[in-house]
């Protein structure tokens, strides 16, 4: 069962991701969080910009709604799930519920921000990384205070042979 907004989580989770036609391990993270998601109740979708686009090169069995053309509309107790490369974007600033920004490498956060300070001058309340070294930086430098539990996925592990570190308790 997935939890209401009145204990305080979202009722429907937005993963917006880029229309980018080539093969991207990022889209291919945000297409695999949200097929996991989905596996555990949550009701979440991934947010592409134009109808019909869905990458050609990647299989995956989560949903997709288009900012174009939606299927469900999302909601002031939804959560949207932001790329780094998007954060400053028009489809993120207008989302109607809470936004939190995924993180995947140190070279994106800059071009990202499109200008902004931090993600905190963006509206963001909190962030995730991949990496505990991306973590870091996220926390030190761009606004995400350890409050705000900048949290690391694990989401790799099937994706890869690495041994991903598991997150420090309490974050």
């Amino acid at each position: 069962m997935t939890p209401t907004a009145s204990e305080g989580r979202a009722r429907k989770v937005f993963y917006l991701c880029p229309d980018y036609p080539e093969p991207s391990w990022g889209i291919g993270m945000l297409h695999t969080h949200v097929a996991i998601l989905r596996r555990h109740g949550v009701e979440a979708w991934v947010l592409h910009h134009s109808y019909p686009f869905r990458p050609a090169w990647f299989t995956s069995t989560a949903p997709v709604t288009w900012l174009d053309h939606r299927g469900v509309e999302p909601g002031s107790a939804d959560l949207m799930v932001v790329p780094d490369v998007l954060a400053a974007g028009e489809p993120a600033r207008a989302f109607p519920g809470r936004r939190v920004v995924f993180v995947q490498g140190p070279f994106t956060i800059v071009p990202g921000l499109e200008g902004a300070k931090d993600y905190h001058a963006l509206g963001y309340e909190a962030a995730m990384a991949v990496l505990p070294s991306v973590r870091k930086v996220v926390e030190r430098h761009f606004g995400v205070r350890r409050r705000w539990t900048a949290r690391t996925t694990r989401c790799c592990e099937s994706c890869s042979n690495a041994a991903w570190p598991k997150p420090p308790s309490g974050r």
